[in-house]
């Protein structure tokens, strides 16, 4: 919260200064995106992140995760009703808020320009992304919200 020239912590920041293992459980919740899409993309390239253990091409990983995501059955609405396996620009953009999220958190670093961007999880990183591989794998099946 802002207090003219000074930030000062919410009730909630104050909080969670108290109860750091319920701040982990938020971050670890909220780490990808609220859709079904979103999260099933993020896993996948969560799992590329881990499984390459150093720099990935964010191209090359949004592609192995479109092919991923097709093999496994998702489909985009087409006009005939039919759907096809999702586009490389539908899967990178459903990454986007996970990748995002990563940044902030200082758990990835990058390497590359823009057009030629690299990733990679840092120690810390890994160990969030495999929290929230663990809560997927382990957690509620449905929100109660």
């Amino acid at each position: 919260m802002r207090k003219g020239n000074r930030l000062t912590p919410t009730l909630a920041g104050i909080d969670s200064r108290m109860a750091i293992g319920q701040t982990w459980g938020r971050v670890v919740e909220h780490l990808a995106g609220r859709g079904a899409f979103e999260q099933a993309t993020f896993e996948v390239c969560a799992l590329i992140l881990i499984l390459a253990n150093g720099p990935v091409a964010q191209k090359a990983m949004v592609g192995d995760a479109a092919r991923a995501l097709g093999e496994y059955g998702w489909r985009t609405d087409t006009q005939d009703g039919q759907g096809e396996a999702p586009s490389i620009m539908a899967v990178s953009s459903a990454s986007w808020e996970g990748i995002r999220r990563l940044e902030l958190f200082g758990v990835i670093t990058e390497s590359g320009d823009w057009s030629h961007r690299h990733i990679e999880l840092t120690a810390a990183g890994r160990t969030l992304v495999l929290a929230w591989l663990r809560r997927q794998a382990a957690g509620p099946r449905h929100d109660l919200h």
